[in-house]
């Protein structure tokens, strides 16, 4: 059995050959949740946290009520970390030999993270010295975006499951594409599996919302939210500055306010540094 890794994921050619009408129906499937998926992706790309009359709502579904964000008001680094705890998450300050490999434990620690999630371990992980009190707030959002129950597609449990399932239809492509090869059919092999890479690049697409939709509305919240979150301003500055590095994927309606506010941070520290010389 041979084994395509594309994109951090495992893709596995099967060892039983699929007919031709079983790959077009595969590709058929694969169609539907592309377009889907490819929705969802344009409407994380639009979106932004917003306020309503319940709270403020999230991009990934997730619902924060106004109760609950007047009693972060209140949160010090402890409590922070007893409501991240009561959400199933281990946090510490040190390295969990228990939970996190050596490897891990020093990919963070050696990293400019203040703080980490890891999901797949329940465990987030602070810096003796470096994590302050936002910080802790920014990775219980992050663990809030995982277990705060939603119908929202894009929260990222649900996301899982749309990666899944869209895995297994790729691993029966592949196997189809396999059985094709093993006939000696090369050219249609490789025409088949042509018209699969396309649909790999949109798994692609999809896992890397990780990275930029769940990041982005917890930085805007805590950058919109700073004072009455009564944020350092380096806590500010460095969701703003997160915030431009993914302007990419924030609404162009936006982008003038991101400019401007970006513009007043470099002129303040060009100031300072006039004053210094």
């Amino acid at each position: 059995m041979r084994i395509l890794l594309l994109f951090g994921s495992v893709i596995f050619w099967g060892q039983l050959a699929h007919a031709s009408p079983a790959f077009e129906e595969t590709l058929s499937s694969l169609g539907k949740m592309q377009t889907e998926m490819k929705d969802l992706i344009s409407q994380a790309k639009n979106c932004l946290p917003h306020t309503t009359k319940n709270g403020v709502e999230f991009c990934t579904g997730i619902l924060i009520p106004s109760s609950e964000l007047e009693k972060m008001l209140a949160l010090d680094v402890k409590s922070c970390q007893k409501q991240i705890e009561s959400k199933g998450y281990q946090s510490s300050w040190s390295w969990p030999k228990a939970l996190l490999t050596k490897a891990e434990y020093d990919s963070f620690f050696n990293s400019t993270k203040r703080a980490e999630t890891f999901h797949e371990k329940k465990t987030v992980l602070f810096k003796e010295g470096v994590s302050n009190r936002i910080d802790c707030i920014h990775e219980l959002m992050h663990v809030t975006q995982w277990t705060q129950k939603t119908k929202s597609k894009l929260a990222p449990p649900n996301r899982r499951k749309t990666s899944d399932t869209y895995t297994g239809l790729l691993e029966n492509g592949a196997g189809a594409i396999e059985g094709v090869e093993k006939s000696g059919n090369q050219a249609d092999a490789q025409k088949m599996a042509d018209r699969l890479t396309e649909k790999l690049n949109t798994l692609k697409e999809w896992e890397q919302l990780t990275d930029w939709l769940d990041e982005k509305e917890v930085h805007y919240f805590i950058y919109e939210n700073c004072g009455t979150l009564t944020c350092q301003l380096s806590d500010k500055d460095a969701a703003l500055a997160n915030l431009w590095k993914r302007r990419e994927y924030l609404p162009k309606s936006y982008l003038p306010e991101l400019d401007r506010e970006a513009g007043k941070v470099l002129d303040e520290l060009k100031s300072k540094n006039n004053r210094a010389k």
